[in-house]
């Protein structure tokens, strides 16, 4: 449809368009689109043309800032310094205003400039989108785009005509600011209101600075707008609020093909707060403030020289650079106007730009993402009676990837990130640039990506790559490749063909000029050395200067700018955003001032010491990694706290901070300290807030104080929204107890919401109290009741001791302070661990240690008669018939049996007197505490010595003897022992009477024993250890009768014991879980019965076996409550009672002369309470 609509005018019609404009093209001037009026001073805000343009009929023209404003538009009167005072005013500046905006297909074609109607091209959808209407204060108006938070990207001839140093309030220049409202009047006037200042809620920010490039004035046939028409304008305030625009820094590429309906493929947007109109009347309506955008395709990429020799035949028109080009086409193919220049089609929003549109962006469509590719410069009219901007018309932008090095180099803001490791923030070797993220190139695969180009950019020398079809009405261009086609496409020339011009024809018979021929030829043999050339410049080494990424030698601290002066440079603005990446920790010990900072690495840290100040105005956002303030950190916009944790002693001032999910913790985590934050609190449920303290009432505390007040005192902010989950944590030495009370927040303005706190452990839990404008823990202590295993009597016994002993708890601070701390296993186990096993081993070893006393009476016994005559002899024995009679007995009233036992007879001391020394060894084992977990089994060992002193009497014998005994115990835990002493004294006689001997003795002494735990509660640890020195009595009377078998002798007898271990009143020792307790008496009453075998030759083997039946009970437990506790004792479980069990032994004697030797061993059988063997020896010597 584009190019079908051509073949209705004849070829001279196109001949005589051309001819009566091919000069006119020529004559191009600045003034184009310019208009100026007397405007009368009233209030009206209403919008109508001002006035006719000053310019002939010229056929190019910069779209830019000639447009001047009435002053009525303001709706407010000036004074000389343009600041509203009074309705006085004396005088209405004139007001830069520049010319057009975006120009559509006409009424009835389905769109309209007027707001708030169906089709309206008011680009209002989105209010603040980033491209916004740049003022002058003397009354031009342009376009620009937000490329960061402090920098416009427009046109250099908006502005190159005041100079490098012609713009600033602050400096005493022209005043300039950029608004960005889809309606940007209210910002105007704010800002001129305001005294031209920044009025961030009315989104106009005023110009601190503007930079143009300087080649844009290098070349007179340029006129200061036809190449590197790029300036730059520095915000003196961040437009955070604001969106910004990526820039694409490649040229596009070539297409592979172009059709007359998609033409390029390149979709693109024009966006501008200029003139506006219709395709068929042009841009008629003059600037009403607001912001209009349309669609097109980008025609070409080609310079002025390359359209103008296609249109117009070779000529010097010294306009080399490229340049991003479109058309604006009729959609109903009608206009007389309209040739197609481009040969595409008009898009659904088919529009084109105008007066007042210049530095607007040329914004890129693409199905991943929108990128400004081109800075609008101007645009150009054919035909004398065309209005401007009408259908047939062309506009032209600046394309960014030829004036990207100059764009870098001058952008005032810089992206700086730390280098990895410490290092200090005024050490200008510590950092480097980072890459802007709006900086965008076409990667090897063809994809948008952040970076730089690795070649400079060629400025107003770039003259490739060229792409696009330009069209003259009958044929067309391919700039890429030098064919000439026509508006269907078809090839009428492939590009270099040796042809003849003069006769050549194509295949349908027309004839193309020679001139055309020539072109195209002279186009694919630029292409082909292009194509050839490989002397790619490289980048220079990356300075901060140069702005290129990894520049180093500076120190992020904003910049003011100060214009040159006869005594100073001049001094550009800087700001930056500062990104704290790498592992490493900066620290901070000076002022300084930041557009933004972030910390994003996990292992990178800010320090801030007491002396440093960081401000931050735009934001402060915490990804992760560590803050600590002990200064002050600020900033006009929030901090957010997303990972990561803050920690300081100082004071955070921020409108609001956020903690996400991350730790605060004043101080440092470790230490006690306070965090101010001057501003408004938000604490997330996601978050922690890690809370130091130190056992005495101190603790770690936020604070939120407020700083602004109504007029009553009352704080209008300091105001928190609380939540998260506050941990707690003892400094070095210290740990959490029942009864602590921190206060560990404070919020002037106060508060709303609660906090979650963990339990502290399975016993302690935090409460919070919610006081009008602080936060209170206290710790609270559950029972232990609550979280032992009930079946286990052991942890009941110790959990009720504790429970009831609470009330106590600085007496036992030892064993509440850590073991309050553990969790539900970890108590258990503890309980578990406390138990007094060492108690059953205590008494099983104080039953074995009488016993053996015992025995060694009865063995003694054995061996004395009735009616001896006794002769002195020693005698080492351990066991039931060892014995060495004195040799002075009377054979003849000796059995023979007992005569054979007893050995040869022998002389030495007093005839009436004997004695003996007997010893060994010992080793048992004995039931564990019943109820404890593990139960096991108790072994101890030791040995024994004693020895007696024996006299004969009537029919018998007495005799008394003294007996030591020393054991040792483990229970089935190893670091719970006993040890015991036996210290007895034994009194015993023998009688006969009619062949029947009764015997008896009588023992009494001392059981000392020492126990030992070693148990911990937490990471406390107690050697507990108790002493007690016990009372013993034991007695025993038997009879029994010796009968001879030939070479052995039988003795049978019976007795009856009684004993009994008065165990006295113990207090362990040893802090923690140590016990005061009392074991119950052991009593024992035994019947027992037995019988001796025994050899009569000189080697004189032995056995003994008895059956013991014990008539008494043990205590089946003890009572014991903790040393110094209160109320009553728990119990503590003992082994059960053996009634029933058997004792063997058997060895082998040898007497020689006076001396007499002998070995034994003997054993219980059958006995679990305590049961043990013994190994003993003896010698025996004649007196």
């Amino acid at each position: 449809m584009p190019s079908g609509h051509l073949a209705r005018r004849s070829s001279f019609q196109r001949l005589a368009l051309y001819t009566t404009t091919a000069t006119a093209s020529l004559m191009a001037s600045a003034a184009v689109h310019a208009e100026s009026t007397d405007a009368p001073n009233v209030s009206s805000v209403a919008i109508s043309e001002t006035g006719a343009a000053h310019g002939l009929d010229l056929s190019v023209g910069p779209v830019n800032s000639d447009v001047r404003l009435p002053s009525s538009y303001l709706n407010t009167p000036l004074t000389d310094a343009g600041v509203v005072t009074t309705a006085a005013a004396t005088r209405t500046p004139d007001f830069v205003v520049d010319t057009p905006q975006v120009v559509v297909e006409g009424p009835g074609e389905g769109h309209t400039l007027n707001p708030g109607e169906p089709g309206s091209i008011f680009d209002d959808a989105v209010d603040v989108t980033g491209v916004g209407q740049f003022y002058r204060a003397d009354g031009f108006v342009c376009t620009g785009t937000l490329i960061n938070p402090r920098t416009v990207l427009f046109a250099a001839h908006c502005v190159n005509d005041a100079g490098e140093d012609g713009f600033g309030a602050a400096v005493g220049n022209i005043p300039a600011a950029f608004a960005f409202q889809a309606d940007a009047l209210d910002g105007l006037r704010s800002w001129i209101r305001s005294g031209y200042s920044s009025v961030p809620e009315d989104y106009v920010y005023n110009i601190e600075q503007i930079l143009f490039d300087p080649d844009s004035l290098a070349r007179p046939e340029a006129r200061g707008f036809l190449e590197s028409d790029v300036a730059l304008a520095a915000l003196d305030t961040p437009a955070s609020d604001v969106p910004t625009w990526a820039m694409l820094f490649s040229p596009l590429a070539t297409p592979d093909s172009i059709d007359s309906v998609s033409g390029t493929g390149y979709d693109v947007r024009v966006v501008g707060y200029g003139r506006s109109g219709y395709g068929e009347s042009g841009s008629f309506q003059g600037t009403d403030f607001r912001r209009r955008a349309a669609e097109n395709v980008l025609g070409a990429l080609a310079s002025l020289n390359d359209r103008n020799e296609w249109l117009f035949g070779p000529g010097d028109y010294g306009l080399p650079q490229n340049l991003y080009q479109t058309d604006f086409d009729d959609p109903n193919g009608t206009n007389p106007f309209d040739f197609n220049l481009f040969r595409d089609g008009a898009r659904d929003v088919e529009g084109s730009t105008a007066g007042g549109d210049s530095g607007g962006p040329l914004i890129l469509q693409s199905s991943m993402t929108e990128l400004v590719i081109g800075v609008l410069s101007g645009g150009s009219r054919f035909f004398a009676a065309q209005p401007d901007s009408s259908y047939g018309t062309n506009s032209l932008y600046q394309p960014l990837y030829l004036h990207w090095d100059w764009i870098v180099a001058n952008n005032p803001y810089r992206y700086a990130q730390t280098l990895a490791g410490d290092g200090n923030w005024s050490d200008a070797d510590h950092w480097q640039l980072a890459l802007d993220p709006n900086y965008m190139i076409i990667d090897q695969n063809g994809d948008f990506a952040n970076g730089v180009p690795d070649s400079p950019g060629a400025g107003l020398e770039g003259t490739e790559p060229k792409f696009g079809q330009v069209c003259d009405g009958n044929f067309c261009l391919d700039l890429a490749t030098g064919d000439i086609v026509d508006y269907d496409g078809n090839i009428l020339v492939p590009g270099g063909s040796d042809t003849d011009p003069e006769f050549t024809s194509n295949s349908i018979g027309t004839v193309i000029p020679e001139r055309l021929l020539d072109l195209s030829r002279s186009t694919a043999e630029r292409n082909a050395a292009v194509a050839a050339a490989d002397d790619i410049a490289a980048l220079p080494e990356a300075t901060f200067a140069n702005g290129l990424p990894g520049g180093s030698g500076f120190v992020p601290d904003n910049v003011a700018y100060s214009p040159e002066t006869a005594d100073s440079e001049r001094v550009n603005a800087r700001y930056f955003d500062v990104s704290l990446a790498n592992a490493g920790t900066t620290t901070l010990d000076t002022d300084v001032t930041i557009d933004k900072f972030m910390i994003a690495g996990a292992e990178a840290a800010l320090d801030i010491t007491a002396d440093g100040m960081l401000t931050s105005l735009v934001d402060i956002t915490q990804m992760a990694g560590m803050m600590n303030v002990d200064g002050t950190l600020a900033s006009n916009g929030d901090y957010l706290l997303f990972t990561g944790a803050l920690t300081g002693n100082g004071t955070v001032q921020t409108p609001y901070f956020t903690n996400m999910m991350g730790i605060v913790a004043p101080g440092t985590m470790g230490t006690i300290g306070t965090l101010t934050f001057e501003g408004n609190v938000i604490l997330t449920s996601g978050g922690v807030y890690s809370v130091d303290f130190d056992g005495m009432g101190q603790s770690d505390l936020i604070s939120v104080a407020a700083t602004e007040f109504d007029d009553e005192g009352n704080a209008l902010n300091g105001v928190a929204s609380i939540g998260g989950t506050v941990l707690l944590n003892p400094v070095e030495g210290s740990i959490l107890r029942s009864g602590d009370t921190y206060t560990i927040f404070t919020a002037e303005g106060g508060y709303e919401g609660t906090f979650a706190s963990p339990d502290v452990s399975a016993i302690l839990r935090p409460e919070f109290t919610y006081g009008p404008q602080s936060v209170t823990i206290s710790i609270e202590a559950g029972s232990y009741r609550s979280v032992i295993d009930t079946s286990s009597p052991v942890q009941s016994a110790f959990a009720a001791l504790l429970d009831r002993n609470r009330s106590q708890y600085d007496q036992y601070d030892d064993l509440f302070g850590p073991l309050d701390l553990q969790d539900t296993a970890s108590i258990r186990d503890a309980l578990e661990s406390f138990a007094p096993r060492e108690q059953s081993l205590r008494g099983a070893m104080g039953l074995a240690a009488v016993n053996v006393g015992n025995r060694l009476i009865r063995d003694r016994l054995v061996q004395l008669g009735a009616n001896n005559d006794m002769g002195g002899g020693v005698a080492v024995i351990g066991q039931p018939n060892q014995v060495a009679r004195a040799t002075s007995l009377d054979s003849g009233n000796v059995p023979a049996a007992e005569r054979a036992y007893l050995g040869q007879e022998q002389t030495g001391l007093a005839e009436d007197y004997s004695g003996y020394l007997a010893g060994g060894y010992v080793d048992g084992e004995a039931s564990g505490m019943p109820t404890a977990t593990p139960q096991g089994e108790s072994k101890f060992d030791g040995f024994y010595i004693g020895g007696g002193l024996e006299k004969a009497i009537e029919n018998g014998a007495i005799g008394i003897a003294l007996t030591y005994i020393d054991m040792e115990g483990n229970t089935v835990v190893p670091t719970h022992t006993a040890d015991a002493e036996l210290y007895q004294g034994s009194l015993y006689g023998v009688t006969t009477i009619g062949g029947i001997r009764l015997d008896a003795q009588i023992n009494a002494g001392a059981y000392a024993t020492e126990t030992r735990r070693s148990v911990a509660a937490g990471s406390s640890e107690f050697d507990i250890v108790g002493n007690d020195t016990a009372f013993v009595f034991s007695s025993e009377a038997g009879v029994g009768k010796v009968l001879s078998a030939g070479a052995f002798d039988i003795t049978p007898r019976v007795a009856f014991r009684a004993a009994r271990i008065d165990f006295g009143r113990v207090a362990e020792q040893g802090g923690g879980p140590a016990l005061s307790y009392e074991l119950p008496n052991y009593d024992s009453y035994q019947a027992r019965a037995g019988i001796n075998l025994a050899g009569k030759g000189g080697f004189r083997p032995f056995v003994n076996a008895s059956y013991v039946h014990d008539f008494a009970d043990r205590p089946a437990l003890f009572g014991a409550n903790f040393v110094g506790g209160v109320g009553p004792n728990v119990g503590f479980a003992l082994p059960s009672s053996d009634h029933n069990w058997a004792e063997v032994s058997g060895g082998l004697g040898y007497q020689a002369g006076n001396v007499g030797f002998s070995v034994a061993a003997e054993s219980t059988i059958w006995r679990d309470e305590v049961s043990y063997q013994s190994y003993y020896g003896s010698v025996t010597f004649a007196f």
